[in-house]
């Protein structure tokens, strides 16, 4: 093939050698741009475009994320710390329609027990304790026993409210 190749060079004028050879530069050329850089340099601008987009995006989230903040300093959540610990957890069990077994104050802490209650009102008598009135779970101990499917019982609940 090779030999082939090499008669047939040697057949042609030396005019049509580098024609020859001027034409198939052109091409090589031709191809490493259209299958090689050319690919490349649209990848890089799609990059180029991808990034300045989310850039965007970055700068929209952190002007938004600045409104947020102003807004909530601006109204400031206030917590209800009127009355006392027991108070609270009295008034907002007979709310959330829990009815607390016992209560015994230690100190600054109260603990809590529950005979039979759904798990999911618990949870948001807990987080309505948190949010609204600055109460704090200090240890939870919560079981099955028995019990039909979404009721727990309490055995040990611990609250605190900070000073």
């Amino acid at each position: 093939m090779m030999d082939k190749l090499q008669g047939w060079w040697r057949g042609i004028s030396a005019r049509e050698q580098r024609l020859v050879a001027v034409g198939g530069s052109v091409l090589l050329i031709g191809f490493c741009y259209w299958v090689i850089w050319q690919p490349i340099g649209n990848r890089i601008d799609e990059r180029e475009r991808q990034v300045l987009s989310q850039q965007q995006t970055l700068a929209w989230l952190k002007e938004k994320g600045e409104e947020v903040l102003a807004l909530q300093g601006g109204q400031g959540r206030q917590l209800d710390t009127s009355g006392t610990l027991e108070g609270v957890v009295n008034r907002t069990a007979f709310n959330q329609k829990i009815k607390i077994a016992r209560l015994q104050p230690q100190g600054q802490e109260l603990q809590v027990w529950i005979d039979t209650v759904a798990f999911d009102d618990l949870l948001i008598w807990l987080a309505t304790l948190a949010d609204r009135h600055g109460v704090q779970v200090q240890v939870i101990e919560v079981a099955r026993e028995n019990l039909a499917p979404g009721l727990v019982k309490v055995r040990r609940l611990q609250l605190s409210r900070p000073q």
